[in-house]
């Protein structure tokens, strides 16, 4: 089995709600095991989890402080002893106490039909304190499987403005709002998602994605946009893992977001804790700038060549988040693994996730959404490069039982039978659904958990899950808690000293012969056909890495077509070229820098090429 990389671990669902909470009432509360576990949600017509599940007793349900916290944006405080826990939202301020049917808030006393209490998952608070302090509401239902759900409903608000400061020990984003308003939010390492309802009748935004970048110490940039839920969403990035504090503050409405600052960056800075600083400016590979005359004018081609021999640096697919659901600018990934330069890579979803193969560092990360066979590039682990269309080949050996061929990695299910296997690069859980049966595999390739009854499965830090849907799901079924499992991840043709593999396209030369692939890998006609600026690899008969990116000088509609890019490849000597995504998403990054046209508007993307110091 290949190593998984370890993720941090996942702190809160991203989604934002004012919440309506109804229907469940009654005098009594049961000291029992719990009646019912809801570990799925909907707001709107979006679905969620909850882990841990809120929990029904008696007629009365509870929710974990977990989901107070990160799914409503309530700060929780536990008070001296360890009893008594103060929720804080904007001015309001309600204290309770463990065990205790009583709470105190703005108005005095509120007399619980049930209290607060704490189990192996943690604090759990009842929904009628939650509903007689904060004024929210969510109603219990069923799925269309007939399964428990809690629906929930939100109001909106907008975010005025985005800005960021310094103190002697920490960093604060502020977000300021023109009303008070319920949020979600996260932290994954190196980045703080927030998401937030927008008022239904509010108008998309001009451009898709607003960036403001900060020169601080650990914030680096804050970038506003909308989610496909309809949600505003704010990604701050960081230079390094943090785990912020996130509280609000009134008068005006605000969401304070501190970052505190580690002893390494706050004071005298060792850099053994550091990532690697960027050797000296002599001999670092540097971009060129060329000009082409085209059928719309003369192009400006940035151009980067080094030998794939050279005993300084390498090239190196980089992702952009812990999650394949992440996206941030190339010039945030150039910084995240001290590179020195970078250009944009793969294509992706706009939610996020990449449409192809993507392999780092040996960790298999995602295969095609569709399997087009489109072309990719390959890394040894010594850092030669090489260009083909591979298909991903894997399996599932289970002994005496045979082997299963895995479908792909990190996709959802499409209809039909099929056999995924999912990692924490997807996600922390899996939706329960009674059509599939689950396998949780730990790092030992041992299978720890079966599930088939519909209940959400968690996926583990430094193993994975297989999913099987259709005859792979009864085939599932034959196996049993305790088996090993050993899974074989390859390429078909196989390359057998499979570093990274980062899916793109269209190729463009073969063996020094110009050619367009796009109608044979299947690409769109925007792509075919289009005129945009382009991003693009090539390798050179001798061994060199070429790096291009080319457009248009001016601010205007221009660029070239896939043939014209061809033929710059060509005139700059490549043997081996294929194409990356292009138009909005093509950046060149020297240094700490952006240097061409989308300098001012940087569009967050997938995955990166960045030119790393060789270790």
């Amino acid at each position: 089995m290949q190593p998984l990389r370890k993720i941090r671990t996942w702190l809160g669902l991203a989604c934002l709600w004012t919440i309506v909470l109804g229907g469940l009432g009654g005098p009594t509360v049961s000291t029992a095991r719990a009646d019912e576990a809801l570990d799925r949600a909907l707001l709107r017509d979006r679905e969620l989890s909850l882990s841990p599940p809120a929990l029904v007793r008696g007629d009365n349900l509870f929710i974990p402080l977990n989901l107070v916290i990160h799914g409503l944006g309530i700060s929780a405080t536990p008070q001296p002893g360890g009893r008594e826990w103060q929720l804080s939202f904007f001015e309001k301020r309600i204290r309770f106490t463990l065990g205790q049917p009583r709470a105190t808030g703005p108005a005095g006393e509120i007399t619980l039909d049930a209290p607060a209490f704490q189990e192996a998952y943690g604090v759990y608070v009842p929904a009628q304190l939650l509903r007689s302090a904060f004024g929210l509401v969510m109603e219990r239902g069923q799925d269309a499987q007939g399964l428990s759900v809690l629906r929930m409903y939100t109001s909106g608000v907008r975010i005025t403005a985005a800005r960021a400061g310094s103190h002697p020990d920490r960093e604060r984003v502020v977000l300021d709002l023109d009303a008070e308003s319920l949020f979600d939010w996260q932290c994954t390492g190196d980045q703080v998602e927030l998401y937030l309802a927008r008022p239904p009748s509010a108008p998309l935004p001009a451009r898709q994605v607003s960036l403001e970048g900060f020169n601080l110490k650990v914030v680096c940039e804050v970038s506003r946009t909308v989610s496909p839920e309809g949600f505003a969403l704010v990604e701050i990035n960081l230079k390094e893992d943090s785990t912020p504090e996130v509280f609000t503050l009134s008068n005006p409405a605000r969401i304070v977001i501190d970052i505190p600052l580690s002893q390494e960056v706050s004071g005298p800075r060792p850099t053994p804790a550091s990532p690697p600083a960027p050797p000296p400016r002599e001999g670092r590979p540097t971009w060129k700038v060329l000009q082409f005359p085209m059928q719309l004018g003369v192009m400006n081609a940035y151009v980067m060549r080094f030998p794939q021999s050279d005993a300084r640096w390498t090239l190196r697919p980089v992702l952009a988040g812990d999650t394949i659901r992440r996206r941030r600018t190339v010039l945030s990934m150039v910084r995240q693994v001290g590179g020195v330069a970078g250009l944009n890579a793969g294509y992706f979803a706009w939610e996020g996730p990449p449409v192809g193969t993507v392999v780092i560092d040996g960790e298999w990360i995602c295969t095609p959404v569709k399997p087009f066979r489109r072309t990719c590039l390959a890394i040894s682990k010594d850092g030669k490069l090489s260009m083909g269309r591979w298909r991903f080949n894997g399996h599932a050996y289970f002994g005496e039982h045979g082997y299963l061929r895995i479908n792909a990695i990190n996709r959802s299910h499409y209809a039909g039978d099929e056999l995924i296997m999912f990692t924490r690069r997807y996600a922390t859980a899996l939706k329960g659904n009674v059509i599939y049966t689950r396998l949780v595999i730990d790092e030992g390739d041992v299978v720890t958990l079966k599930e088939s009854s519909g209940r959400e499965v968690q996926i583990p830090e430094k193993g994975c899950v297989l999913s099987g849907r259709g005859k792979y799901a009864e085939l599932l079924k034959k196996i049993e808690v305790g088996e090993s499992v050993r899974l074989d991840l390859g390429t078909d043709p196989p390359l057998p000293d499979l570093w990274s593999l980062l899916e793109g396209g269209p190729r463009c030369m073969v063996d020094g012969g110009v050619c367009n692939y796009a109608d044979v890998e299947r690409f769109r006609d925007d792509v075919r056909y289009g005129r945009g600026s382009r991003s693009g690899i090539g390798i050179t008969k001798s061994g060199e890495i070429l790096l291009v990116a080319v457009e248009s000088p001016g601010t205007g509609r221009g660029g070239l077509y896939l043939d014209e890019m061809a033929a710059i490849m060509k005139k700059l000597g490549a043997y081996q070229a294929m194409n990356w995504d292009g138009g909005g998403s093509t950046t060149v990054v020297v240094g700490d820098r952006i240097i061409n046209r989308v300098a001012a508007d940087p569009r967050p993307v997938s995955t990166a090429l960045v030119v790393v110091p060789r270790r």
